[in-house]
This record gives C-alpha cells, structure tokens and sequence, in this order.
C-alpha cells in the first residue's frame, strides 16, 4: 500500500474510534419520568362518595365522586372508597400509573335491598333466624322488614310454636336495590289425644298465647267458677286476652309472666256422666283432676300472684270421620287462696281482668 493511502486509512480509523468513544460518555443526561393522571369514577356518580388515594412515596389524598388528578407520579395507586349508608363500597382499588400516560380507577357501589320476614297467620309471632352472604345473620320474631342487606341468597329458618307445625325453611334471592319476600305459613297442629290437649293448655297458657290458646278452647267452653258462677268462651278469651297482653285489670295490675310450678295428675280420664252437674250435656267428653299451681307476675312490682290446688279439665273430641282433635271444653276451679301469702283461687284472680 502507498505510504499516502495509509497514512488516510490510519486518520479516519482515528476519527471513528473518536465519535464511538464520545458517544458513549457517562456526561449524558437521563431523560425525566413524565408526569401522568388519574380519573377517578363513582359509580353511580349521584353518590358523591368519598375516597382517599394512596401512592408513591407517601402521596395521599382525600377525594369526592369523580374527579381528575394531574401531574402525578408513575408508579402505584391504591383508592380506598369510603362507606355509603345503604349501599355496598367497592373493595379498594390499585392501578399502575405509566410515565406520560393517563389511568382510570372505577369504583362501583351495589345499592343495597330489604327482606320481609312473612309470618303466617299474622297473629303469630314465631322466633326466626335469617342468613345471608359472607357469614351474615339475625333474629326475629314475627313478621319484620329487615333492611340495608347485602344482595345475595338469603334463608330464614323458623322456630317452633306450641300447638303449630313449623313451617320449612324459606329461601329467595335479593337483588341490588329490590325486596325479596320470604314467607312462613304455621298450620295448627291438632291434640291427637286429651293428653295431648292438657300439654298444650299449659304451653299455651303459661307462653301466653293467646290465638292458639283461643284455637284450643271448644266453641261451647265453660270455666266454672268457685262460686258456681259461669264464664263463656268468649268471657274467657277476653279475660286471657288481658293476662296475657299485659294490660291492666283491677287496681292497676298487669301481668308480665306466667309460670307452672307443678300440673300433677290426680286421677285417670274418666267418661262425663249424664248427671255431671256441670257437663252432664256433654256425653262425647270426658275429664280428669289435676292438683295445679300457678304464679302470675306483676308488672312492675315486686309482687306475684299464686293460685293453688285442684282443678277438673273437660275435653272432647271435635274431629269427625275417625279422627282425633282433642279440645278443651271446660275447667271446674278448685284452688284455694291464701291473701297474707298473696295466693288466690283461680277464680279471684281471673276476676281481677274480668
């Protein structure tokens, strides 16, 4: 090669080896991350709910309904919305925010709905308990809207009432913003036999039951009073009505609870004979004694009434065609009363809400 030929390869080897070298300088500047931002959506925007916005190298802010946040740095964003009464809050929500760009975090709220809790018949008043999404519960006791639920599958079981079959349990499906019905319907359950019928007297009476206690009683009841007077069906049920209830009889007094200490047997069921003084009409009835006692509670007062000693039941079969459905046709009081202990005849007390 000429001397001249080489002596210019060699220059614009060097020139080469120059630019490469300078254009990989540790001198030049990084480019800057560019701000981005962040919408945030409510959904439904008519909510105006709060939230707070969390990223970054400690940045947080506090926010309402839509809105649009500027000049925010790349990196990681969390929304935590606030609660809103009647309404389920979305879960918190993260974005990643890219350098220049824009990023959209959505937060929608599901309106909340009510189940009606449907006691049938409505003068009952079963407890219940009712279950929903997520571990949800209550209780209750007849009918009652139960509001600010979760949508979701909902079941209410119901609890058992003397002298009712218990419905089966009742499932429905509740949507967002809707009403779900879910209704029970209790049927009588009949006294098979006359034992059965002084079971469910007591149930009845003591629980304070006053329509199935009403159901229990024959159309044609009689109460038999110490003195030999007569109360009807339809004295009883309205005596039963106030001692049950609560409200108020003679000087004020009202019961808040009865109990049964004892409802002992003392003889066998016998026929109703033709000369029975009393039910001697009834020849399809039939009786036996019982040695009672029981308490009635005062509202308000450090006081309980007492009524002890024997008392005679009547019961008939009103069913027909074979079968059995036993009610109680009439009582003969018998109990004693002592006023220094605040024990009563049966019937002194009754007539306290006569």
């Amino acid at each position: 090669m000429p001397a001249r030929s080489h002596r210019t390869f060699l220059l614009i080897l060097a020139m080469s080896i120059g630019l490469l070298l300078a254009g990989c300088s540790d001198d030049d500047p990084v480019a800057a991350p560019t701000p981005g931002t962040i919408e945030v959506t409510v959904t439904p925007d008519m909510l105006m709910a709060d939230w707070f916005l969390a990223g970054p190298g400690g940045f947080g802010r506090n926010g309402q309904g839509n809105a649009t946040l500027d000049d925010l740095d790349p990196g990681d964003y969390t929304v935590v919305w606030s609660d809103v009464g009647g309404w389920v809050a979305p879960e918190p929500t993260w974005g990643e925010l890219v350098s220049g760009e824009t990023l959209r975090i959505d937060g929608e709220y599901i309106q909340q709905g009510s189940v009606v809790v449907d006691v049938l018949p409505n003068y009952i008043e079963p407890t219940w308990t009712l279950t929903g999404p997520d571990g949800y519960e209550t209780t209750g006791h007849g009918d009652f809207i139960v509001v600010n639920l979760d949508p979701g599958e909902y079941t209410v079981a119901w609890g058992d009432l003397a002298g009712w079959d218990t419905p089966e349990a009742a499932s429905g499906t509740l949507d967002a913003g809707s009403t779900v019905s879910l209704a029970g319907m209790y049927l009588v359950t009949p006294a098979a036999t006359a034992d059965e019928a002084i079971q469910l007297f007591r149930d009845t009476y003591s629980g304070r039951q006053l329509e199935r206690y009403r159901l229990l009683l024959d159309d044609e009841f009689l109460f038999i009073a110490q003195d030999g007077g007569v109360d009807d069906y339809e004295v009883e049920v309205a005596i039963a009505n106030k001692i049950f209830n609560g409200l108020e009889g003679d000087n004020g007094i009202a019961i808040s609870n009865i109990t049964i200490q004892y409802f002992e047997p003392l003889s066998v069921w016998e026929p109703t004979a033709v000369n029975d003084p009393n039910f001697g009409a009834y020849p399809d009835s039939q009786h036996r004694a019982y040695n009672v006692y029981l308490r009635f509670w005062v509202s308000g007062q450090n006081l309980i009434l007492q009524a002890q000693g024997p008392v005679i039941f009547y019961v008939r079969n009103v069913a027909g065609g074979g079968n059995s459905e036993f009610e109680i046709l009439g009582i003969v009081d018998q109990t004693y009363g002592n006023k220094a202990t605040e024990d009563h005849s049966w019937t002194n007390l009754r007539a306290l809400f006569d």
